[in-house]
């Protein structure tokens, strides 16, 4: 017997392959016949050294073997496809197959359990380990090496199940702790997940090019519960349709899930705010806009916004704001935030706050730009009507008979109106920036002093009072008007208003 302890992986393959006594045919991922086992070379009855003339290869059959090999070696999907040999059709199973570190594609053809036949006679009991042994190898094919996921092997007609070492990992277990059996599963399945995940099942079972795809949650070994994402086919079928065996993977996407919840979170809040929120990439590729976003500029709500651009809602002068000052000041500084001016579709013109940030993934790369905006038109109109509303004031304080003077909070005048200048005979020009005990007369103006030292700067400065129009502030006034100023009998109705 040859000593294989030291061979390469590759060849430790090669070596058993050959050995088999189970119709197993290699290919390479051209199509290519590359090698066949010893079971292979009895069922086609030829030597190995005339294989590559064998005049099945170039019958139909084979043609649409190399055909499906192809389109495994391209794929990576396992197949089952039917081949007519002197005993009968049989049914080969293909999977791809890495003999090498090389990227070197290969794809396994071996006889399935559809096939009655086997090409060597044997005892009952060596059958069914030679059956063991390549079923064992068929589901380590399916999985990728070196991964996480998880491999399950289901032998339908019997409900015998096989859950891998890292199947069982997943749930917190080892190997030898929890049993190869169906109820282990079931029993684990979330309540509300169990119905969904017994009918995913189904479609699999009624065409062999159909996959089983399911996503539910498990509960682990701590009561807690991981999402897990479960793939699978059906790769052996009975004569009459029946499905007979099915393998699959299961990897656990709890991480991904929990991304996905807190991203589903952020969305409801940021279409439950009245604000226009958008997210864009850094090639202004626009990616999300919220609903009050859309409905600010006309925008249906389940239109692409992929196929929009931004720059569409900002006349001339507000995008040259937006893309020469404030995504570069964004980019720079990480956010931006300023006054800016939009139109809608329908041309009307919309005042906005705007802030623009910038996000970064963890080595500082740009991800995506996040625009807020605010709609300020009912603040604008409610400026407007402020300064309308000032603009009234003081055109009556100018054309009131009454004499008016406003002091700030040093006693200092800031302005008269023409009635109070036309009184003391002073012009404004002579009254602004002076003391108002200029056109007090002599003997006022020493309880002046005495009464704005004692009252006047606790009650008028924005710095001891926080309101310079507060009930302390008017009774002062009130006194100093009985006090200081000359009675309407005297001199005519006066007016002292103070400005902090």
């Amino acid at each position: 017997m040859a000593d294989t302890s030291k061979s390469p992986p590759h060849i430790l393959f090669l070596y058993a392959f050959h050995a088999s006594p189970f119709i197993q045919l290699l290919f390479r991922g051209n199509g290519e016949l590359a090698e066949a086992s010893d079971g292979a070379l009895r069922a086609l009855r030829c030597q190995r050294e005339k294989l590559p003339e064998h005049p099945w290869l170039r019958q139909t059959d084979a043609l649409q073997l190399n055909n499906a090999v192809k389109m495994v070696a391209r794929t990576g999907e396992p197949a089952v496809t039917a081949i007519q040999l002197p005993q009968g059709e049989i049914f080969l199973e293909l999977t791809q197959v890495s003999l090498t570190s090389q990227q070197t594609c290969w794809v396994l053809a071996t006889q399935t359990e559809l096939t009655d036949t086997i090409a060597s006679g044997s005892s009952p009991g060596l059958q069914k380990r030679k059956e063991e042994l390549l079923a064992n190898r068929q589901r380590w094919q399916f999985a990728l090496e070196g991964t996480n996921i998880g491999v399950w092997d289901w032998d339908i007609q019997s409900s015998e199940v096989y859950f891998s070492p890292r199947w069982k990992e997943i749930l917190g277990y080892r190997d030898h702790e929890l049993p190869n059996s169906l109820e282990q599963w079931q029993q684990r399945i979330h309540p509300d997940d169990y119905q969904r995940v017994m009918q995913a099942h189904e479609p699999a079972f009624s065409k062999s090019d159909r996959l089983y795809r399911s996503e539910y949650r498990l509960r682990h070994r701590d009561g807690n519960y991981r999402w897990i994402s479960s793939q699978g086919k059906v790769m052996s079928w009975a004569r009459d349709g029946t499905p007979l065996r099915m393998i699959g993977t299961h990897a656990d996407i709890t991480e991904r899930k929990i991304l996905e919840e807190q991203q589903e979170r952020m969305v409801r809040i940021l279409e439950a705010t009245t604000d226009s929120v958008n997210i864009a990439t850094p090639d202004s590729t626009m990616i999300f806009w919220n609903s009050h976003g859309r409905a600010m500029v006309g925008v249906e709500p389940d239109e692409d916004v992929t196929a929009i651009s931004f720059d569409l809602f900002h006349p001339p002068k507000s995008l040259k704001i937006l893309t020469r000052v404030a995504i570069p000041s964004a980019i720079t500084n990480g956010i931006w935030q300023g006054e800016n001016v939009i139109t809608n579709r329908h041309g009307k013109t919309i005042p906005v706050t705007q802030v623009i940030i910038a996000h970064r993934d963890q080595q500082g790369n740009l991800e995506y730009l996040s625009s807020i905006m605010r709609d300020m038109s009912p603040q604008k109109k409610v400026e407007e009507a402020l300064r309308s509303s000032e603009q009234r004031l003081w055109r009556l304080l100018e054309s009131t008979p009454l004499g008016v003077v406003i002091i700030n909070s040093c006693g200092t005048i800031e302005w008269v109106n023409p009635a109070m200048c036309h009184k003391v005979h002073y012009h404004f020009e002579s009254l602004a920036g002076h003391s108002l005990t200029k056109i007090l007369p002599e003997e006022s103006r020493m309880a002046w002093h005495q009464w704005f030292e004692q009252f006047g700067n606790a009650h008028t400065c924005p710095a001891k009072s926080g309101n310079s129009c507060d009930v302390g502030a008017r009774a002062f006034w009130q006194r100093l008007f009985q006090r200081v100023l000359p009675t309407p009998a005297a001199s005519g109705a006066w007016s002292l208003m103070s400005r902090t």
